[in-house]
């Protein structure tokens, strides 16, 4: 994976026999925030959630998940205790609703956001106080009936993005830009300095499963996109899975 973005996606029911297990693996920190959760669906959900992240960068690190240790980096973005280099593993995780979205790659730091489609009717106050200019002009811009599909396109774009930096939505520079983040067009090289990255940043949409948008970002040009949904049939599965990807 040194020249990849690899993405998984998952179905957060699909894993709902796997609760204990995945639990097994979370840290006490993790353990009692799960326990805070008032509705058992929620608790279930960021179980879940946090245990496959911790499945996932484990196969990657060649350690075991529940050996992992988190540090929180520049903005608040978490990152992998004592990796560096070239040993370093950029990771990113978003969700939505019943879906999961994992961002992973060892190539450059990478951002990664989904969203279910729903009926949204706040859209155009929220585009107008979150959105670049040349945001607001191209929602505006589309048609009626597919002007909420629009609106998650862009939001899930420039979250990506921001979350790839480090940033959140809305708190630094680029989430005042004049920016118009398109599907695969590394046109987002002219970041504000204060964003302490370089490279050519790409960001993509795409769609993981019916019903939801998606979108990465990652910050180096000439690198593959590969996404995949996280197997699910059998715990012994998601342990053990991977190996032959």
């Amino acid at each position: 994976m040194e020249e990849q973005v690899q993405i998984w996606w998952a179905n957060l029911r699909h894993f709902d026999s796997h609760v204990p297990e995945l639990q097994s693996v979370l840290s006490v920190l993790e353990q009692a925030k799960a326990g805070r959760f008032q509705f058992l669906r929620d608790r279930n959900h960021y179980i879940i959630r946090h245990g496959l992240l911790r499945m996932l960068l484990g196969h990657y690190a060649g350690k075991s998940p529940s050996s992992l240790r988190f540090a929180t980096g520049t903005y608040g973005k978490p990152e992998l205790q004592d990796a560096t280099g070239e040993r370093r593993i950029h990771f990113n995780i978003s969700h939505s609703e019943d879906v999961a979205l994992y961002g992973i790659s060892r190539a450059c730091p990478v951002g990664v956001d989904v969203e279910y489609v729903r009926t949204f009717p706040d859209y155009e106050r929220v585009a107008q106080e979150f959105f670049s200019r040349a945001e607001c002009r191209s929602l505006k811009a589309t048609r009626e009936e597919v002007r909420t599909q629009r609106f998650f396109e862009l939001w899930t774009r420039k979250e990506a993005l921001l979350k790839a930096t480090g940033e959140g939505l809305g708190d630094g520079p680029a989430g005042r830009s004049d920016s118009l983040l398109e599907p695969g067009v590394p046109g987002c090289t002219d970041l504000p300095q204060t964003f302490g990255v370089s490279g050519d940043w790409q960001v993509r949409s795409f769609s993981p499963v019916e019903g939801y948008i998606a979108a990465v970002a990652f910050g180096k040009a000439n690198v593959d996109f590969i996404c995949r949904a996280v197997p699910a049939a059998t715990f012994l599965e998601i342990k053990t899975g991977f190996q032959h990807q």
